[in-house]
């Protein structure tokens, strides 16, 4: 390919990677018009985007949408988004006007500016794919960029801004850069990527809301607001969105594909015959944290104790903000996040029905332990139902004599609650489980369709009905929302639980603690989303995803601090140094004070690799400073060396060439000074230029002429 081709190539590359990071955060319709017209902008080529009719017609059309994003940001407001989209548009701008290396250096200064907004814009994996992209490109477009400009500063231009016929030559051949030179020029990207990471590394961000300006909504789930219609769970059934990712405690090494992991969300206590809502008072409590710098512990029926188990969780962030929270929780350990620039503790509260919320909405995924008691009767005793509670979970919606009936039927002979529920619960499992919701006439009772008509539904029906039927015969209970489910996902070692694994069940009272009930018939687990060719590589992207938004976009003051403890105690246990860690014969009493063995493996492939980069370099100075070419080619290697010849000997005169002045540049100021030898030196550049960056190739008895009339400058005064 010749130069303008490799340039034009890499330089769309590089503003792709602009434009698209923009476009992942939806920065806006004029982004959206910008991308369309990326596409058209290769086109632009030739003689017409040279005339001053087509650049007026540009600058018109930039005063032009300017003014519109003025407007439009004075009317709603949105004015980084319109900041953002307006920048978009100067890159098309560019794009269609790409005449010199100029044009090309300003597009490569737009693309960077669109992958810092991106910045603003998107949290997500994808950004990092263009980051690495961008880290890659960027050195080839800089590079190709500077050189363009050495290219066109060698030749005069045309009065009317066109390239003279020099220039175009050497811009279209095919011998100015191979690959060699990109591949020397991408590796540019391995210094730049750590120098990055660096920076990143050691000065964490303030937090995620500076940067993001709020901009990102959580996404919606159904069943977790203070009122749900009833069937709100049937129409996500087959959602394989992933919204949890939990990693149970004691996981075997090869865990099973599938698991039943229950998380609470929360509870219902008022149903009116047709939907759910909560009635809770004003027994909100806000829990009270303590524990270290990094991470808080919040009781929720009492304190820490050794042998308690560990959930770890990863939750995405959801329109209610709801802590999800395994069977028999006793406490809750949340990270702390960066406000102001100081950790502080988040702010949990918990409700009547022990329904756990964090207040404010997270932009991030909220990682978060919880601790559950292995022996349930040890552990933290309910306070006993008062007779508020009482009234408000024996509530019963009105018309409903036939549920009223059937439940006193169904428990004729139960002395006990529970086995009054175990009553219950097996006639209804006995019915079937669908997601096909059953037609409910303007006058008829879902809770009657189903029972007596459909005989078929979906948890809700099923958890509905239990809680209405164990109140018609005086058993306190509630309908409870959460996820019940779980896939192993094996790249990031977690069940994932997905919109699909929503789910209703029952708590009832059983005189002295909640007890859990599930009436939905066991075939509910056979439906759901089903599995495709495609989940593994899901399976790969979420794991990727939730690293990425943890680690990387979440990384701030508080993960910083943690992250240097880590790496202190990472060097304390390779014992490097005198003073550092302690080794077998420390802990029996004797001081350590010589490196231990993975110390020295350590510190040897250290200096192993800081001399190899080191040597690396050394040798690609060496071959660089001999051959004083971008081109291996043997030609351009000899024009060089001529042209060299030809600097040492007017250096004797006393004309020396500066860094900054160009080859032509040199013979016009000899031409001023009325040197006897330019026609020498002007000839020799002529040669010199035409083999460097064009296509000629100097003859061997050419080459020896003109080193002979280079050789007679030495005569010259």
């Amino acid at each position: 390919m010749s130069f303008t081709s490799i340039h034009k190539l890499v330089t769309y590359l590089l503003a792709g990677i602009g434009l698209a990071s923009l476009a992942l955060g939806g920065a806006g319709p004029l982004a959206i018009v910008a991308a369309l017209s990326f596409v058209a902008s290769i086109f632009a080529e030739g003689p017409r985007i040279a005339t001053p009719r087509w650049r007026n017609a540009w600058t018109a059309a930039t005063v032009l949408v300017l003014v519109l994003v003025v407007v439009w940001t004075w009317m709603d407001g949105g004015y980084f988004e319109h900041a953002v989209g307006f920048a978009a548009f100067l890159q098309v701008n560019r794009l269609f006007n790409r005449r010199s290396a100029r044009e090309y250096q300003q597009i490569a200064v737009l693309a960077f500016v669109h992958l810092l907004a991106a910045t603003a814009l998107s949290i997500d994996l994808a950004y990092a794919l263009c980051f690495m992209a961008f880290v890659v490109v960027a050195p080839w477009v800089l590079a190709l960029t500077h050189l363009r400009r050495e290219i066109e500063g060698n030749y005069p231009s045309r009065q009317d801004g066109r390239p003279a016929a020099d220039v175009a030559r050497v811009l279209a051949s095919r011998r100015v850069i191979g690959g060699s030179f990109l591949a020397g020029t991408a590796a540019l990207g391995v210094p730049l990527f750590f120098v990055t990471a660096s920076v990143f590394l050691l000065f964490p961000r303030v937090g995620l809301g500076m940067l993001t300006f709020g901009r990102h909504s959580p996404r919606q789930t159904a069943g977790f607001s203070d009122r749900i219609e009833l069937g709100g769970f049937g129409v996500i059934r087959d959602d394989p969105t992933v919204v949890l990712r939990v990693a149970p405690p004691g996981m075997l090494r090869v865990p099973p594909p599938i698991a039943s992991i229950r998380l609470r969300g929360t509870a219902f206590d008022h149903y009116d015959g047709r939907r759910w809502r909560r009635t809770l008072g004003p027994g909100a409590v806000v829990l009270t944290a303590r524990g270290a710098a990094s991470t808080g512990t919040y009781p929720l029926r009492r304190w820490p104790r050794p042998g308690d188990r560990t959930w770890s969780l990863v939750l995405d962030p959801l329109d209610e903000p709801v802590v999800f929270l395994p069977p028999d929780a006793v406490a809750v350990r949340v990270p702390t996040r960066t406000e102001g620039g100081y950790p502080a503790h988040r702010t949990l509260r918990k409700a009547e029905d022990d329904e756990l919320r964090y207040v404010g909405h997270e932009e991030l995924p909220l990682a978060y332990d919880v601790l559950t008691q292995q022996d349930p009767a040890h552990g933290g005793s309910p306070s006993p139902l008062d007779a508020i509670d009482r009234e408000r979970y024996l509530q019963m919606p009105s018309r409903h004599t036939r549920v009223v009936e059937l439940a006193s039927r169904l428990t004729a002979r139960a002395a006990t609650p529970i086995a009054k529920a175990d009553a219950i619960e097996a006639h209804l499992l006995r019915m079937r489980y669908t997601t096909e919701l059953p037609y409910v006439g303007a006058n008829e009772l879902p809770l009657e369709v189903f029972l007596f008509r459909a005989r078929a539904g979906h948890c809700e029906y099923f958890a509905s009905a239990m809680v209405v039927m164990l109140r018609a015969v005086g058993i306190p209970a509630r309908n409870v929302t959460g996820f019940l489910g779980g896939r192993f996902n094996e790249y990031g070692r977690y069940y994932a639980i997905r919109q699909g694994d929503a789910h209703s069940w029952v708590e009832l009272w059983d005189g002295s603690r909640w007890v859990v009930r599930d009436p939905t018939p066991p075939m509910r687990g056979a439906l759901g989303p089903e599995e495709t060719a495609l989940s593994g590589v899901e399976a790969l992207l979420d794991a990727l995803r939730t690293e990425w938004r943890r680690s990387v976009v979440g990384y701030d003051l508080t993960a910083q601090i943690v992250a240097l403890r880590r790496t202190r105690r990472f060097f304390e246990s390779l014992s490097i140094g005198s003073t550092w860690g302690t080794s077998r014969a420390s802990e029996r009493g004797v001081q350590q004070t010589t490196p231990t063995r993975w110390g020295w493996v350590v510190a040897v492939l250290i200096v192993a690799l800081v001399a190899a980069g080191v040597l690396f370099m050394l040798r690609r100075r060496r071959g660089t400073t001999s051959s004083g070419a971008a081109s291996g080619s043997r030609a351009a290697r000899e024009a060089s060396t001529l042209y060299r010849e030809l600097e040492n000997a007017l250096e004797r005169h006393g004309f020396r060439r500066a860094p900054s002045t160009t080859p032509l540049e040199l013979v016009e100021q000899l031409e001023s000074a009325r040197f006897s030898g330019t026609d020498v030196a002007r000839d020799v550049t002529k040669a010199y230029l035409g083999a460097r960056f064009g296509d000629n190739v100097l003859a061997a008895n050419e080459r020896d002429r003109l080193r002979a009339r280079i050789r007679s400058l030495g005569s010259r005064r």
